[in-house]
């Protein structure tokens, strides 16, 4: 289950619940607890109609200018791209988002290297573990600076390569990197790079619907 709690100012505000698994519906149970009385309705959305494309917009611009709702249990960090955009990497409990930023008006392939601590990535080409680090530590995992989670255990570093097309002017999510462990695990952003009109946006494998 998901909770938050806010203090909001009187209008209307509509909440759009999210998945990561591709393609993928599914009922779910919406409760609210308010201090006031309040209404509270299901809306149809056309998804060719604007709704959508302003929920969108708006997803975009709290990832792009985090402030406001970043807590001590969520760690956000952006990487610039010289002059043609960013990479965000957004790290929560348990879960961690790789985000690339195109603020040109060409096709931009953003690549990136990770090396994460008993950690999976999902990326367009599916489902991959990462290449085992030679020479890793194999003792406890990564200080207390880097380390998330409760607890020590036997680290299991593995590199991540991550390189996706962004269309113009958008941004696009690139990896979504799950943790294996709740007891320790971590994720590091090691190298970013940038290749400006690489190859036409959008070619992506089949099954790729998460990342359309």
């Amino acid at each position: 289950s998901v909770s938050c709690e806010v203090s909001l100012d009187v209008g209307e505000y509509l909440c759009v619940p999210v998945s990561f698994k591709a393609q993928h519906h599914s009922r779910f149970t919406f409760r609210v607890h308010a201090s006031h009385p309040l209404q509270c309705r299901p809306v149809q959305v056309d998804p060719r109609g604007s709704l959508p494309a302003a929920v969108c917009a708006g997803l975009h611009q709290v990832l792009l200018q985090p402030t406001g709702w970043t807590s001590p249990s969520l760690h956000y960090e952006t990487r610039p791209l010289g002059t043609a955009g960013r990479l965000v990497v957004v790290a929560a409990s348990a879960m961690t988002l790789v985000v690339g930023v195109n603020e040109t008006r060409e096709p931009l392939r953003v690549g990136a290297v990770l090396e994460c601590d008993r950690m999976v990535a999902r990326t367009a080409a599916g489902v991959q573990e990462g290449v085992k680090i030679k020479g890793a530590a194999t003792g406890t995992a990564a200080g207390p600076q880097r380390r998330r989670g409760r607890g020590g255990g036997k680290s299991d570093r593995r590199r991540h390569e991550i390189s996706e097309v962004v269309a113009p002017h958008s941004q696009q999510l690139l990896a979504v990197l799950a943790a294996q462990s709740h007891t320790a695990f971590d994720c590091t952003v090691k190298d970013v790079t940038r290749e400006a009109g690489a190859a036409p946006a959008g070619r992506r494998p089949a099954g790729s619907a998460l990342f359309a």
